[in-house]
């Protein structure tokens, strides 16, 4: 599940304190006590994603229900970035309380790699019974669908090194702050650093409006598929983009 968003949601905070003035937002590790709000943050980000609307497609017509749920499910993924995507980050707003804004999750080749007790942990193997069977089913094929055109594109045909590539799990920011600039403050955050080791780097989205805004930071298209070929325009698209080293 991996993919950045730049989508407005109907979800709006109570607060409506956001401010323009990027002077006032400050970059800092993602640790694990910002789990909670970072849930929801990403749940908001993605509410409206095609991916996201196509694996909780079973809670379409109940939004604060698909809220929660979706909640659920980052706060548990995004566990694993906590306690194994060691350089995670995320934004917050100085000038509002140290709101968090928005977050990056990328996997280093230094990373450990998770694993079926990481996942016991996190708590994703509960997902059937507090997601429903139908959804966790639908997530696991996107999952696999996206791991196999990662195997093909990334492995593969541009023969990129896991030991010099980063992979961008996950870019989201909250829908209050999206259109300014706050997105592309984290991307020149990540690439800047990806560039000085010199190492490769790629991810994978599932909104076709994201593939211009990663334009911007170097990232170009490679491949594309469909979740489910068989039912057409009805599936949700996957795009695998790569920022190749200069």
């Amino acid at each position: 599940m991996i993919s950045a968003t730049t989508n407005e949601t109907q979800f709006n905070d109570t607060s409506n304190n956001t401010n323009n003035n990027t002077n006032s937002i400050k970059i800092i590790k993602f640790e694990a006590q910002h789990l909670k709000e970072c849930g929801l943050l990403a749940a908001k980000a993605f509410f409206n994603d095609p991916g996201f609307n196509y694996m909780f497609e079973k809670y379409s017509n109940k939004n604060e229900k698909k809220l929660e749920m979706m909640t659920y499910f980052w706060e548990r993924y995004l566990w694993r970035s906590v306690h194994y995507n060691e350089q995670s980050f995320i934004a917050i707003d100085e000038s509002n309380n140290s709101k968090i804004i928005g977050l990056a999750c990328p996997s280093y080749p230094t990373d450990p790699t998770p694993n079926l007790w990481s996942d016991l942990r996190a708590g994703l193997l509960m997902f059937p019974v507090k997601i429903g069977l139908k959804t966790t089913n639908k997530i696991l094929k996107t999952d696999n669908v996206i791991t196999a055109l990662e195997k093909k594109e990334a492995w593969g045909k541009l023969g990129l090194k896991k030991e010099t590539t980063v992979k961008v799990e996950q870019v989201a920011v909250h829908p209050e702050y999206q259109g300014k600039g706050i997105g592309s403050m984290l991307m020149k955050h990540l690439v800047n650093d990806i560039k000085e080791k010199g190492w490769d780097s790629f991810l994978v989205t599932q909104n076709p409006n994201n593939i211009p805004f990663y334009g911007k930071s170097g990232y170009s298209l490679v491949a594309e598929t469909l979740v489910e070929p068989e039912i057409g325009e009805k599936s949700p698209p996957v795009y695998l983009l790569a920022l190749k080293k200069e």
